[in-house]
């Protein structure tokens, strides 16, 4: 192995350690999981990249166990992100609806005619 293929190596190891250090500072709230996962698009976005470069390089397989070992850390935790999120949303959307219900009630008790009413005083 030439010294690219080695340099390139350990870039990448060092930008999948950043992702799941990413995981890591997750405080399982909404803004940190967005954080996280526009900060970890752009890592795996140079991690393609540096695995693009290592196929240019080399005819061996360049994805080791200590490669995929991380990758699958990383799909499991972003798995996890996700579902939190998609929960986050459906409880948002669960939100949205009862307060659309809550305005329809109160609109239902509030007269929305606007026409004008005579009383005849003579009856």
């Amino acid at each position: 192995m030439g010294t690219d293929i080695i340099a390139l190596l350990n870039q990448r190891d060092t930008v999948l350690d950043i992702v799941i250090d990413n995981f890591n500072t997750w405080d399982k709230s909404i803004e940190s999981s967005i954080e996280i996962l526009e900060s970890n698009e752009k890592n795996l976005e140079k991690i393609k990249d540096i695995n693009d470069s290592l196929t240019r390089l080399s005819t061996s397989d360049i994805f080791d166990e200590v490669y995929r070992g991380k990758i699958e850390v990383i799909l499991t935790r972003q798995e996890g992100l996700i579902d939190f999120l998609m929960e986050e949303k459906g409880k948002v959307s669960n939100s949205i609806r009862q307060l659309n219900k809550k305005d329809q009630v109160v609109n239902n008790y509030i007269s929305q005619n606007k026409e004008s009413i005579f009383i005849d005083k003579d009856l």
